[in-house]
């Protein structure tokens, strides 16, 4: 019983838990960020990653799985370009 209780837990904050992604502007000439790396659990283990790569522009997004999956659902429901809806 103790066994499943610590797997609920360890799984809720997997799931809740707000781990860091780093993204980078590779061109200087380009103002699009570039996801380089994910998965850090501290803001200052990114910056690390940044400053490792000697990353000129970058930024820490802090985000969960769980938003990361809400995002992923509300990319589906935008109407098409289009204006076609299958």
């Amino acid at each position: 019983m103790k066994g499943i209780l610590l797997v609920f837990i360890l799984g809720a904050v997997y799931i809740l838990y707000p781990f860091r992604e780093l993204y980078v502007q590779e061109d200087p000439f380009n103002d699009t960020m570039t996801i380089v790396g994910s998965g850090y659990w501290t803001e200052s283990a990114c910056v690390e990653a940044a400053q490792a790569q000697r990353a000129v522009r970058y930024h820490c997004v802090s985000r969960s799985l769980l938003s990361r999956m809400m995002g992923a659902a509300n990319d589906f429901n935008r109407p098409s370009a289009d204006g076609a809806d299958y």
